[in-house]
């Protein structure tokens, strides 16, 4: 599932990662991980964008979510103060 500003959110803390998606206000969905549940964070490219794929276990998501950021380094920052795992990979 992709996600992308400013039809969704992403909220980093040091118990959870929260993904909430929003369509003009009328479909909400949260994703919630805890440092259980959410198995890595990486690094994903794709032409002149950045963004954060969610690797999870979680069985009822999707397989992950892709959070398109400009804010990349600062989002990763935020993950791993708090303790989650971040793997930068190259462009593809």
């Amino acid at each position: 599932m992709n996600a992308t500003w400013p039809f969704a959110r992403i909220t980093v803390a040091a118990e959870s990662v929260e993904v909430t998606f929003s369509v003009l206000g009328f479909f909400r969905r949260t994703f919630s991980f805890t440092h259980q549940t959410l198995q890595k964070a990486q690094r994903q490219w794709w032409v002149l964008s950045t963004g954060v794929r969610l690797i999870h276990s979680v069985p009822d998501y999707p397989p992950y979510i892709l959070f398109w950021t400009f804010g990349y380094r600062s989002l990763a920052a935020a993950l791993r103060t708090h303790g989650y795992r971040v793997e930068d990979q190259t462009k593809a």
